[in-house]
């Protein structure tokens, strides 16, 4: 059961982070629920609108900025961010959302940043703003809501 996994058998056996495009984007809220009570698993989409699962919650997270889809590497890197957050957090729904309300954050601080005007410059602020980030930051700047498979938090 995944509340028993250690944190590297987690992040060996974490569904694949699915990148969709906004033309894309997962209207369906039933398949990542689906394939999280499939596999006994969390399932994270990232998009416009980043999902994380268990299968009984989903997670609609605001944060982030279109310039992080232009540059390349932004997928794995939210992989490694999600892993180092359920190394130190034993539930890993909460950790996945911690994960991506800190990545999506960070992605917009960095659009803020003076000098950042393209998708190299963004990159370079992205690794600064990850790096500078403080809780006070995190827990003002995140957006996201929760629902139940009863109802909506």
């Amino acid at each position: 059961y995944r509340w028993h996994l250690t944190p590297q058998r987690y992040c060996s056996t974490l569904l694949p982070i699915l990148q969709l495009h906004s033309k894309h984007h997962c209207c369906h809220r039933q398949p990542p629920q689906k394939l999280a009570r499939e596999y006994c698993n969390i399932v994270v989409v990232s998009g416009a609108t980043d999902i994380v699962t268990d299968g009984q919650r989903a997670a609609y997270v605001e944060n982030g900025h279109h310039m992080m889809g232009t540059i390349t590497g932004t997928g794995c890197m939210l992989a490694s961010v999600v892993a180092c957050f359920a190394a130190v957090e034993a539930e890993y729904f909460k950790a996945s959302l911690t994960a991506l309300t800190t990545f999506g954050l960070a992605g917009e601080l960095t659009i803020t940043r003076p000098g950042v005007k393209g998708p190299g410059s963004f990159k370079v602020g992205f690794f600064d703003e990850i790096y500078n980030l403080t809780e006070e930051k995190i827990k003002n700047g995140a957006r996201y809501r929760i629902e139940t498979e009863q109802s909506s938090v």
